[in-house]
């Protein structure tokens, strides 16, 4: 059987467009007529790492868009003090360096989580694809927009809430994006290790264990090791005042291409 750290050092030689396919789940909400055509034959290549990687030390960072398709990876910062602060997570379908799309200099600090297989599409392909096909360009800015959104309410929460909401949003988060390519069930697998997570919310490690076991006590949150399950979301979407922005399930009762004024 082959070894992960032999496909580690293996990348796909084809284009492969079948790795793409939760990005276009996700385009799709944003722009129905985006479709698996839009983003054929643009050289496609994917890559699984077998341990956590930084973006940066991968040799395709300054001309490819990296897509998550199954995995994790989040973004990250280096505060004054030494502290890491994680500001943004993404799942199946999401692109995790989206700014090269339009500045190809900026340097972006993301994390690829290890067993996590990644397509990497050519900047300038997709930029022209863009240009060519007007819905694609609409659904790739309205999705980022999306999560732009997202990450400052996220913010907000962090700078004005409590502990318990600070580790409910970040779990609400979770949820929405590990659900945004399929609907799945009550249940969802944290992707962080503790550590990371209390990085994500700027607590320590002790502190985020106190608050998930007040959480657990408060019939708030159902927690079996590393599985979680929010107890009441329309309680909690509505005590934090939660926006949905991704989840396939929720989807289902709200239009997200509509969300936006339709493209002249």
């Amino acid at each position: 059987m082959e070894t992960e750290a032999r496909r580690t050092d293996q990348e796909s030689t084809a284009d492969d467009t079948s790795a793409l396919g939760g990005m276009v789940k996700r385009l799709g909400a944003f722009h129905r007529t985006v479709d698996a055509g839009n983003l054929a034959d643009l050289g496609t290549r994917t890559r699984f790492y077998s341990v956590d990687t930084p973006i940066w030390s991968d040799p395709a960072r300054d001309d490819h868009l990296f897509v998550i398709d199954r995995g994790f990876a989040f973004a990250f910062s280096i505060l004054p003090d030494g502290r890491r602060f994680i500001s943004d997570i993404y799942g199946p379908g999401a692109i995790c360096n989206w700014s090269r799309l339009n500045d190809a200099r900026l340097r972006t600090d993301i994390l690829i989580k290890r067993r996590s297989n990644v397509a990497r599409i050519p900047i300038k392909g997709l930029r022209e694809r863009a240009r060519d096909v007007p819905a694609l360009s609409v659904a790739l800015t309205r999705h980022e927009h999306t999560r732009t959104l997202r990450a400052s309410r996220r913010t907000r929460s962090l700078v004005v809430g409590n502990a318990n909401e600070k580790v409910m949003h970040t779990l609400l988060d979770i949820r929405d994006e590990l659900g945004a390519v399929e609907q799945r069930q009550d249940w969802f697998v944290i992707p962080f290790t503790q550590v990371e997570w209390a990085d994500t919310i700027g607590v320590s490690f002790v502190h985020l264990n106190r608050t998930i076991k007040d959480l657990v006590e408060a019939g708030r949150v159902v927690r079996n090791g590393r599985r979680y399950q929010i107890a009441d979301l329309a309680d909690e979407f509505s005590r934090l005042e939660y926006r949905r922005s991704f989840h396939a399930g929720d989807r289902e009762d709200e239009d997200l291409s509509k969300s936006f004024a339709s493209p002249n």
